[in-house]
């Protein structure tokens, strides 16, 4: 049976490092704008990059955030293997 578009529509990927720059976004009350001065970066552009997935963010932007919320490299690497 030849796959379809709703394949990708059926089984959403999963995002742990989103999920967790967003709990911790929450958790701290960080406004977009720090978010984005502190990639060097405008409101727009962090607002297209939340909208994507992970994968498609460079690893240095990631890294950057995790620093940002102080989160360690642990935390990084766990949620790239989940």
């Amino acid at each position: 049976m030849p796959r379809t578009r709703f394949d990708k529509l059926a089984a959403p990927k999963r995002d742990p490092i989103k999920a967790t720059i967003l709990e911790r976004k929450d958790a701290t009350d960080t406004s977009l704008e720090a978010m984005a001065a502190a990639l060097g970066v405008s409101v727009a552009t962090l607002s297209r990059m939340l909208a994507k997935h992970t994968d498609a963010w460079p690893l240095g932007q990631i890294k950057r955030l995790y620093r940002f919320f102080k989160l360690d490299a642990a935390d990084l690497r766990e949620d790239i293997r989940a």
